[in-house]
């Protein structure tokens, strides 16, 4: 069949008592594209739970392409960033503002945003499926404000939550071949040779051979494949349930304004933290050389994670403790030796 255009229009609807009061919409206006700028400031990234790198840590940086219709068919395309947190865990500090100029009106504008784990050998690693954040609503008041002769709107504060990841479960890769359907069959084993284990497919025996959190309803779907009361289901994109993260929403904090570029130059604000308006770097932010010579513990803390940290701690003590008890059976038993001479 013949190929078909698109059609965009509106349709005001007012009380016919306010029928007087309403103002008609200047057509003509619509046609005058204005020159914007467009000021993205990307402030926090909190309630990080994927990891790419060893020790539960990523070198987070926020990327984007704001891609923008225009009333004649045209698309224009423009990339945005952040820097990078390095060794950022549940929480990655940015501060940085990305400054860009475009025409408005346009027909549709969206931002697509991702999160991902800057690494030099191995390339840039998505932490989580990229998020779109629709701007025709916050562009087209400002366009309306500015054609109204109004005083331009201010910032917009934006919540940007990702809850899907697209990471394999690193706690169940590392269990190797004894992942957890086999760690089921595994415990119940037990619990038949030697009353050990646990006795049905439960949070303790995920806790005990993987490590993993598993909600309520992904319980059974970990069972022994083998196992005819096993259940098997597919979450909303398709993946089977309990292969991937238990993906525990991050949400990106930002700044969306758009002004005249006239107003801009009068209030001019530069890139990055770069002023007139210079913003502050992230002080909470870990320089690892600085935190190695003033707190070696605390730099092996931030590069190994947490969890690791307390796991070397007690690894270490245990092992101090063993070799210490070696050492005095081997003292004891020098001493008898010299006591029989």
């Amino acid at each position: 069949g013949s190929s078909g255009g698109t059609i965009r229009f509106w349709i005001d609807m007012v009380p016919a008592a306010k029928e007087s009061m309403y103002e008609v919409v200047d057509m003509k206006g619509l046609r005058n594209r204005t020159e914007f700028e467009i000021r993205l400031t990307f402030l926090r990234v909190e309630d990080i739970s994927v990891f790419q790198d060893f020790g539960e840590r990523n070198d987070v940086r926020v990327k984007g392409t704001l891609v923008c219709d225009n009333l004649d068919g045209t698309v224009q395309e423009f990339a945005v960033k952040s820097d990078v947190h390095k060794f950022a865990h549940e929480t990655a500090l940015f501060y940085y503002r990305v400054v860009l100029r475009l025409d408005l009106p346009v027909r549709k504008a969206s931002l697509n945003l991702h999160l991902t784990d800057e690494d030099v050998l191995t390339g840039d690693d998505e932490i989580y499926d990229p998020e779109n954040l629709n701007l025709d609503y916050v562009m087209r008041l400002a366009y309306w404000a500015a054609l109204s002769g109004e005083e331009p709107i201010p910032p917009y504060r934006y919540e940007v939550c990702f809850n899907k990841s697209v990471v394999p479960n690193p706690k169940v890769f590392w269990c190797g071949w004894l992942q957890c359907c086999h760690c089921f069959g595994f415990c119940n084993w037990l619990f038949k040779q030697f009353g050990c284990g646990c006795t049905s497919r439960k949070q303790k025996c995920a806790d005990w051979c993987c490590g993993v959190d598993l909600p309520p309803e992904e319980v059974e779907v970990r069972a022994d494949p083998n196992d005819e009361e096993a259940v098997h289901a597919l979450d909303s994109d398709g993946r089977p349930l309990g292969q991937y993260e238990n993906v525990y929403p991050a949400r990106l904090l930002m700044d969306v304004e758009v002004i005249p570029a006239l107003v801009a130059e009068a209030r001019a604000v530069g890139q990055g933290r770069e002023g007139p308006s210079e913003l502050p770097y992230p002080k909470e932010r870990q320089d690892l050389l600085r935190l190695t010579i003033s707190d070696p513990f605390g730099a092996v803390k931030l590069v190994v994670g947490k969890k690791n940290f307390t796991l070397v701690t007690v690894g270490a003590l245990v092992a101090g403790f063993a070799i210490g008890l070696i050492c005095v059976a081997a003292l004891i038993s020098y001493g008898k030796d010299i006591f029989a001479i």
